[in-house]
């Protein structure tokens, strides 16, 4: 891999990474929340209280956060390894599903690059 060609997979992870994140991952987090919560209600669950409901919807919410981003992660990785472009970056994230998908975004780029080496 030629230096222009790492830095340009060093801007595009950068810039891009950032851009797809907070454009991609609300839209995505938005359709399994919803269909998730489609779900709890025919099951109809019931709850005692506002605080228990408060916290049904808080914990179904990150879950649907983290699903969003991981999906988000695996779609712009295997993407950007097909088009010839493994990425390469680094991460200051203090979450530790910031860090996961952060190596599976870069991983998976290289895995794919690799394995279709010619891409599209």
């Amino acid at each position: 891999m030629h230096r222009i060609h790492m830095f340009l997979s060093f801007l595009i992870f950068t810039i891009v990474w950032n851009l797809v994140i907070t454009i991609f991952v609300p839209i995505v987090s938005k359709i399994i929340f919803d269909s998730s919560l489609k779900r709890s209600i025919k099951k109809d669950i019931y709850y005692n209280s506002k605080y228990e409901l408060d916290q049904f919807y808080i914990k179904k919410l990150n879950t649907a956060r983290i699903q969003s981003l991981m999906i988000v992660s695996v779609i712009f990785g295997f993407m950007a390894g097909f088009l010839n472009f493994p990425l390469i970056g680094i991460s200051i994230s203090k979450n530790i599903w910031g860090w996961i998908s952060f190596i599976t975004v870069i991983g998976l780029s290289w895995v794919t690059y690799l394995w279709f080496p010619y891409g599209l």
